[in-house]
Formats: C-alpha cells, sequence, structure tokens
C-alpha cells in the first residue's frame, strides 16, 4: 500500500516570512547603494561645481585688486613704478585666466578635440600674459580671453538643471526601497512567528 503524503500548510508562513526578510534585506541594501553612490557622486558635483563658480569670482575679485595696486602705484616715484606696476599689471591678467580655467566645467567641454582646443586656449593666454604692460593692454588680454573660452550661462544651467534632477531621482529611489524595505522586514518579523 502506497503512503500518502501529508502536507502541512503551516510551513508556508516561515517560507513567506524568509521571503520578505531576503527582498525587505535587498531593498535597504538597494537604498543605500543608491545614497552611497548615486546621490552622494551627484551631490558631490555639484557641490564641486559651486565651488569653482565661488573661485572664479575670488580669483576675478583679486585680479581686480591687483588692478588697484597698478592704479594706486600711478603716484609713487618712477622707480617704485618701475619696480612693481608690471608685476601688478600681469598678476591681474594671470587671475582672470586662472578664474576662466577655474570656472570651466570639465564636463562641459565635450570631446577630446575640445578639450585640446581648451588647453591650446589656456596656453595661448598663458603667453599672452607677458604682452600685458598697462590697463589697456590688461582690458584687451580680457576681451581675448572671454573670447577663447566662453562662458555659456545657458549649457551651464542645463548641467545644473540635469544634476538636481538626478539627484532628487536618486533621492526618492532611495526613500522608496527605505521604506518598502522596511516594511518587508517587519512584515517578515511578524510572519515569523
Amino acid at each position: 500500500m502506497k503512503k500518502l503524503i501529508k502536507i502541512d500548510w503551516t510551513k508556508n508562513k516561515p517560507t513567506l516570512s524568509k521571503k520578505l526578510n531576503v527582498f525587505g534585506s535587498l531593498l535597504l541594501f538597494l537604498s543605500f547603494t543608491i545614497q552611497m553612490f548615486l546621490y552622494n557622486t551627484w551631490d558631490e558635483k555639484i557641490k564641486q561645481f559651486d565651488q569653482a563658480n565661488r573661485d572664479f569670482t575670488e580669483m576675478t575679485r583679486t585680479s581686480l585688486e591687483y588692478q588697484n595696486l597698478y592704479l594706486g602705484l600711478q603716484s609713487q616715484d618712477s622707480l617704485t613704478k618701475q619696480l612693481y606696476q608690471a608685476n601688478f599689471i600681469k598678476a591681474a591678467a594671470e587671475k582672470y585666466r586662472m578664474g576662466k580655467i577655474i570656472s570651466t566645467n570639465a564636463e562641459l567641454v565635450g570631446s577630446k578635440e575640445d578639450a585640446k582646443k581648451f588647453v591650446d586656449n589656456t596656453n595661448v593666454l598663458l603667453a599672452s600674459i607677458q604682452q600685458v604692460t598697462d590697463l589697456n593692454t590688461l582690458y584687451a588680454f580680457v576681451q581675448i580671453a572671454d573670447a577663447k573660452i566662453p562662458e555659456n550661462r545657458k549649457l551651464k544651467a542645463e548641467w545644473m538643471d540635469k544634476m538636481n534632477f538626478k539627484k532628487k531621482t536618486a533621492s526618492f529611489f532611495f526613500l522608496a526601497f527605505q521604506i518598502l524595505g522596511s516594511i518587508m522586514l517587519v512584515l517578515g518579523f511578524r510572519y515569523q512567528n
């Protein structure tokens, strides 16, 4: 005579509990991964972008201070003017060039050809600093710098909007997975007993 297999239907509860615990843990791990790798990465890029803009402002301010030092020497004797004025006006040009370089977001440069062109332009500007001798040549240098390294505010704003959208999306999924994972773990513990 054949033995009949008896099915114990109460064993489904521990299996369901284990499934809920495993999937809940996976969702919590996914939430942690999103926060640590995606959200924090995009947040750091935004902070670097903001810092670059602050550095550009600081470099521009420093350039203006060197211009003021240059102008302040106008009333000095000719030896003092000869010793310091050329250095101050060249420092003003160099600070402006550095500000333009710092404010350029590397991700917005584009292709390798564009990056090479950017480097070439900064090198041309570096060589042009030696030609800066007074305010008129400094202003001409600033115009050249602005032409060679244009500030594309619209492109920067679009990039910033894109990063903020990615950051908000990551925070939404982080929170959603955190909540779902926690609920699954609580239900898993409930069905365990």
